[in-house]
Formats: structure tokens, sequence, C-alpha cells
């Protein structure tokens, strides 16, 4: 195997001297753990302020640079900054007082995070914050796409204080495997499709490995005939343009019923011919195309395989963003998540159509319900069978501090806290047999 090994000493940056996309890269920065107990909570509240700090004072670069990874609008990864500043400030740590009878985190000790290429902020920072968080030993793997923006980070982690816990660990996913005796690893946290999930899942199921995978969820929604469409078409403009559609989260389908169809068609076109399409680069953008993230014959494929002859194909700017309007709802649609700004609309008699229509997908993540309607919501609850049930919400605003996870497809055992999906849960009971 040809590995090659650099060293990083106090965040010494190299990039002028390593190519990333021709190597294998590692830093293997240290063999010892950075364990945040109640002896070293001060260590390491230190080091995650002074993180924050650095963030602070490199914000225009990191941004700059998650959206030249990403080639998504500015304006998105620049919240997705904000957001985390918060994150940073609440993932703290405190000091909690014993209890008899608990359940306790533990670390689950070499930790491999495999990351996808959107929303790379976001991803990046909740993940590793929350490993280390746990105490963990830390290898970061990027996508290639983002390997510059997540190398800066890494770098600045190192600087803050994080050295005996992170490494950065650039390796092409085919060749990864081989590495999985080589650096011990505990677990595996890995975020991408579901596809490649189930190939990886394949291959180090003989390992004795833990696989914990996040994948896409290509979310279902549901419009009742009585919502307030000047507050509901942003949210779903919203879900169709953010990151270009590359949100695991954002609504792939939605489901309207036939007493407000025409008019929300209407309306929703009308508005999305004010939104702005151009460079990255523009903070008034909300959308850019990019051709690395385009196949004209698989979209071709994927249009012809869904339409029927009440489809209707609208496109602000060819190819995208794009939406179907009432295709066939068959294997194909429920299935296929084109992953960029993509969404199809399609007409129902009433929730309980709907709910029939939601039953063959293979998808777990979310569904959303846009309803005043009391008996539709309850029936929702009743019979949405996905990790995440939205009611009346946008499925975008979602917090870091929230549980996340999907079922099915998606991931594995629903939602979890962020901390908890890093560490082990042990209960612990306390009891009195010899204190008379």
């Amino acid at each position: 195997m040809n590995k090659k090994i650099y060293p990083l000493i106090n965040g010494t940056k190299i990039l002028s001297k390593i190519s990333f996309f021709e190597d294998q890269f590692i830093i293997n920065s240290s063999d010892f753990e950075f364990q945040p107990s109640e002896y070293n909570t001060i260590k390491f509240n230190s080091a995650l302020k002074s993180f924050k700090k650095l963030l602070l004072k490199n914000e225009d670069l990191l941004v700059k640079l998650a959206t030249e990874c990403s080639n998504t609008p500015i304006k998105y990864h620049q919240e997705d900054f904000n957001n985390i500043l918060k994150f940073i400030e609440n993932s703290l740590l405190k000091k909690t007082k014993e209890s008899s009878s608990k359940i306790t985190l533990r670390k689950k000790g070499r930790i491999l995070l495999t990351l996808s290429a959107n929303e790379p902020i976001t991803i990046t920072l909740v993940s590793v914050i929350s490993a280390l968080l746990q105490g963990n030993q830390v290898f970061v793997n990027p996508a290639k796409k983002n390997s510059y923006f997540v190398y800066e980070i890494i770098n600045l982690l190192i600087e803050s204080g994080f050295s005996k816990a992170i490494n950065y660990l650039y390796i092409p996913k085919t060749e990864l495997i081989n590495y999985c005796n080589l650096f011990k690893f505990d677990a595996i946290f890995w975020f991408g499709s579901s596809k490649v999930i189930q190939k990886i899942s394949s291959q180090i199921k003989h390992l004795n490995i833990e696989f914990i995978p996040e994948a896409e969820g290509n979310d279902l929604g549901y419009i009742g005939k009585d919502v307030n469409l000047d507050v509901l078409i942003p949210i779903v403009i919203k879900s169709l343009l953010t990151h270009n559609g590359q949100v695991c989260n954002a609504l792939k389908g939605i489901f309207v019923n036939k007493d407000i169809f025409s008019k929300l068609i209407s309306q929703l076109k009308n508005e999305l011919k004010n939104i702005t399409i151009g460079q990255s680069s523009n903070s008034k953008v909300d959308y850019c195309f990019s051709q690395t993230d385009f196949n004209e014959k698989q979209l071709d494929t994927y249009i012809k395989s869904v339409s029927s002859e009440k489809t209707e194909i609208f496109k602000l700017k060819n190819p995208f963003p794009l939406i179907l309007i009432n295709p066939e709802v068959n294997k194909s649609l429920l299935s296929k998540n084109l992953f960029n700004s993509t969404c199809w609309l399609y007409e129902v008699n009433s929730l309980n159509e709907c709910l029939s229509l939601c039953k063959e997908s293979p998808y777990g993540l979310g569904f959303t319900i846009f309803s005043k309607n009391k008996d539709e919501i309850k029936l929702a609850k009743n019979n949405i069978y996905t990790a995440r049930l939205n009611i009346n919400s946008d499925p975008l605003d979602v917090s870091p501090f929230e549980p996340w996870g999907g079922i099915k497809l998606s991931g594995i055992g629903g939602v979890s806290l962020w901390k908890k999906k890093f560490s082990n849960q042990i209960f612990i009971k306390k009891g009195e047999l010899f204190e008379k």
C-alpha cells in the first residue's frame, strides 16, 4: 500500500508542497487522546473558545472557500457560518451532578468521519465538534471537492488546542476500506448517498467496525387547502434553491390538495420569476448552475421515466431550477433523487391519497405537512413513517441541537442528538445493598 504520512506541527501549512488529488494525504498529529472529562473541562472549553475566535478571524476566507468548493451561492454559506457560531457557543462543556440512576455517554474511541460534498460548513463543523465533545480521536476524510476547506478547518482546530484529538485524512473513498485496520477505527460515520452507503456497508461488515450512515432524504410533503400561500410559497422556494437544492431534508416532492393546486402553481411560477440566478460569489444570487453537478443524459432519462401526458415541465433556466407538475407517481419518482434544484408537485383529492402514495417511498428522513386541519395533522402523526415529521414548520429550519437521523434508506435507528451519535450510551444503576 502506497501511503504517505505528513506530520503537521503547530498548524504549519504545507498546501504549496502537497498535491491533494494525486496522492493519499494524511495529517497524523498524535496517537494520544483528548478526553473532555471533569478534570479537563476547562481545557476543552478553552480550546473551543480559541477555535471560535479563529473562525471569526478567518470568516471571509472560510465562507469564500466553502462557496468555491461547493459552487453554491455564498449567502447560504454565510447563514451556515452564523449558525455554527451559535452551535459552538452552546457546545461548551458543563459539569453535571451525579445521579443514582442514569445513562452515561462514553466515547466511541477512534472515529472516522467521511463527509459528503454538500453544505461543507454545517456538515463539517457540527460532526467534528460533536465527535470531539465526547472525547473521541477524530479522523476527518472530506469529499474531494471540499478538501481544501476541510483542511483549513482542521488547521484551525489544531492551532486552537485540539492537536491531540484531530486528524486530517484525505484518501479516495475507493481505497478507504484498506486503511480501516491500519488506523484501528472503532466506528465509521459516513455522510453520503444511500447507494454508496450500501456498498461500503457490505465491504466493512466483516471488520467488526461500527458503521453509522447518514444518507439523503428525498423528502415528501403535503399542502392542505386551508394554508396561507403568501407564507407557504417562500418556504417551497427556499427548499428548492438553498445550496442549489443540495440539502438532505429539502422537499423533493409535494402532494397538494386539489382545491388549492391551481392557485398554488400560478403563484409559485410568478414568484420564481423574481429569483436571481448568477455567480456563486454574488451575495444576492439565489441559484447558480454548476456544470460539474449536471448529467444531461441522466436528467433526460429521469424526466421521461416520470412523465405522462398531463405532466408539465417548468424550467426557469435550462436545466435547473426544475419543477415537474403532475408527474407520474411511480417507483422512479419516489426513489430517484437528483440532488439539485428540482421538485415535483402532484394534485391529490385528500391527505389519505397522499399517504397511500407515500408508502412506496424507500426513504425515511422527513415528511412535512402544511395544514390548519386538526384531523389531517392527527392523521399524519399516526401514519407517517419517517424519522422526522414537520407540522407547519419550515423543513430546512433545523437546529444542530435537534435530534437528527433517518430510517430505511436514509439512515439507521431514526433520530438522536449529535452528541449521542458519537458516543456509546451506558446505563448505570446504583443500588444500596450494602448501605445498611
